[in-house]
């Protein structure tokens, strides 16, 4: 076992069998009592680095400090840096910032202390992208990165210019320049130098930068080849990237039951990373907060706790943004200003502007705040009071339901109408409730009405339908046995249980039965 199990376990991860890799690491750690130091630090090595890839962070981390502490007692002083540069790596995937940071700054100066290597290039790159949470400028973490990129150039290590790439692009995104061709070259040289790790942190960049810059269609297509890519080479932790910030984008341009989908199949993954569930957690709370469904801000809830854990504004600020939101459609405007404000100030413009566009705007629109910052067109219109062209930018880019929004703000009885029938169609019922009452305000008169009573007193507005599928499994059985019950697909099946499982909350079937029995719902 101790002389071949490793050996497989390096060829399954060069294969991209990064779960039979794993699971030859622990055969091997398993019988390895009377194994050396150095070998025995290596097999926990091995083990971290596939948990890693396959987004199993707190088995990651167990490995990753049983080899630091190995490594400590041999006073092997560059596999100490390496392992507390991936242990902060681990760390900030965990949502634990704070540590992730000091364990950066300690990698970096262990290596500095040695000549300089690959070890140390990595360490500088690590410390860049934590400049959100560290509070680094532009100039520092930018800096830092050209350091990555030179001594990985130097010392030929492509796999270190990617990252350095990378991380520039998308360090140059938020900072509203042009950071994609940084990403693009970094995908190219990855698959052209045939590094999985780096193409699939490409990938999952790729589409995080086009939803940062309002760019759907580009994003989808990157995100079909990301995702067929990553599940080809068991990148999991790459895939579960891909599949939050394609939901994040689905949800802005109103493809809700899609992105819910996504969502609950995400959340449901064993072992998905904190870090992981942001977007996901977001995503899925604003389509229910939106729809009027339970659960809402439970996941709200979780995803705050997890994006204070990471200190960085880019996640802060979209939690904020989705809470000041739900406050407002209730119509509580004193907490939705505060959130917006917990927000706003924690951004300190180190976000894209339309992240940042989508706290400022509810400062205005709360007339909390005048003194804002150049923001894009849409956001910009509406401060100035252009409801219509703002609505008209809105639905340029295809997000019709802030579309919507903007036309709320006005006294426009056409736009009015307008925003009910897209609220409407899109079964945002929270927010037709909030179009009503402003059409009310707005002296309107023959408001249409919303759905049939027999919707309204459904629990969690769920359609009789869907009772019936939420019925069923509660009482345990898999869509194809709904199938056959109901008679219907089982891709039909498919998406009720999805809608469902939106509609009420939940992120698994588990916790779908015990929602079902608390609404009374039975077969």
């Amino acid at each position: 076992m101790l002389r071949h199990a490793p050996e497989a376990a390096r060829r399954s991860a060069a294969l991209g069998a990064h779960r039979e890799a794993a699971a030859q690491y622990e055969r091997s750690l398993r019988n390895a009592m009377n194994l050396g130091k150095p070998s025995l630090a290596a097999l926990y090595e091995g083990a971290a680095t596939e948990y890693s890839l396959l987004d199993r962070w707190e088995e990651a981390e167990q490995a990753r400090r049983s080899a630091l502490a190995l490594r400590r007692e041999l006073g092997d002083g560059e596999q100490i840096g390496a392992n507390l540069r991936l242990l902060s790596i681990t760390l900030w995937r965990l949502c634990r910032g704070k540590e992730s940071d000091q364990t950066a700054e300690e990698a970096v100066a262990v290596l500095e202390a040695l000549p300089p290597g690959k070890e140390l290039a990595w360490a500088y790159g690590n410390l860049a992208v934590s400049s959100q949470s560290m509070g680094l400028s532009d100039a520092e973490a930018l800096g830092l990165l050209d350091k990555t990129r030179d001594l990985g150039e130097r010392l030929g290590y492509p796999d270190v210019v990617c990252f350095a790439l990378n991380a520039a692009g998308l360090h140059l995104v938020d900072a509203r320049q042009d950071g994609m061709p940084a990403i693009e070259e970094s995908l190219r040289l990855a698959l052209a130098s045939d590094l999985p790790e780096a193409a699939g942190r490409a990938y999952s960049s790729l589409v995080e930068a086009c939803v940062k810059l309002q760019r759907f269609a580009e994003a989808e297509q990157h995100y079909a080849e990301g995702v067929a890519y990553c599940e080809g080479g068991e990148l999991g932790v790459f895939t579960m990237c891909l599949n939050g910030w394609h939901a994040r984008g689905l949800v802005l341009t109103g493809r809700w039951d899609e992105a819910a989908q996504i969502c609950a199949q995400s959340l449901g993954s064993p072992g998905i990373s904190p870090v992981n569930q942001l977007n996901s957690l977001c995503a899925l709370a604003t389509i229910q907060g939106r729809r009027g469904g339970d659960g809402a801000w439970e996941l709200l809830d979780r995803a705050l706790e997890y994006a204070e854990g990471t200190g960085e504004p880019m996640w802060i600020a979209p939690v904020r943004s989705a809470r000041a939101e739900l406050r407002w459609l209730a119509g509580q405007r004193d907490l939705a200003a505060d959130e917006a404000g917990l927000g706003y100030d924690r951004t300190a413009h180190r976000v894209d502007p339309w992240t940042l566009g989508s706290l400022a705007i509810w400062l205005s629109r709360l007339g909390v705040r005048a003194d804002l910052p150049d923001l894009p067109e849409p956001y910009a219109l509406e401060i100035t009071g252009d409801h219509g062209g703002a609505a008209a930018a809105w639905n340029r880019l295809g997000r019709a339901y802030d579309a919507a929004l903007a036309w709320l703000g006005s006294a426009d009885e056409a736009g009015l109408r307008e925003a009910l029938a897209t609220l409407d169609g899109l079964g945002a019922r929270t927010a037709t409730a909030a179009a009503r009452r402003r059409m009310k305000e707005a002296g309107v008169r023959a408001i249409p009405r919303g759905p049939r009573a027999a919707t309204r007193a459904a629990p969690a507005g769920l359609t009789p339908r869907e009772q019936e599928v939420l019925a069923l499994l509660a009482d345990g059985l898999a869509d194809r046995e709904i199938s056959e019950r109901l008679v219907i697909s089982e891709r039909t099946v498919h998406h009720h249980v999805s809608a469902v499982l939106s509609k009420i909350g939940v992120s698994s079937r588990t916790a779908a039965a015990r929602e079902a029995a608390r609404m009374g719902i039975g077969s």
